[in-house]
């Protein structure tokens, strides 16, 4: 499941190809986020922005420039509060390398 996470959170692709897989993503990013430390309220924030960014809504619809951009500067520059989605997202990245 991370590497689908990984692939879900890829600011080029923001999930596209992955069918009938919103709820085993969620369900493992709510348990987690739980394992983190995290309440459940912020859990409900988390998956917001993660539905934001599925939906390219807000701070997400910013466009992934590929020859310009990395993953990581991308989210870097994405500015929802409190930055849940980001920090998750950069853990990801960063342990998976």
């Amino acid at each position: 499941m991370p590497y689908i996470l990984a692939y879900f959170l890829h600011p080029g692709y923001q999930g596209n190809g992955l069918k009938n897989m919103w709820t085993k993503i969620s369900e493992y990013v709510q348990k987690l986020w739980e394992n983190m430390g995290y309440n459940i309220d912020d859990q409900k924030i988390l998956i917001t922005q993660m539905l934001n960014f599925k939906a390219k809504q807000g701070t997400y619809s910013i466009a992934f420039v590929k020859n310009w951009v990395t993953p990581c500067t991308w989210w870097i520059s994405c500015e929802d509060q409190p930055p849940f989605l980001r920090d998750l997202t950069l853990k990801v990245y960063f342990s998976s390398k």
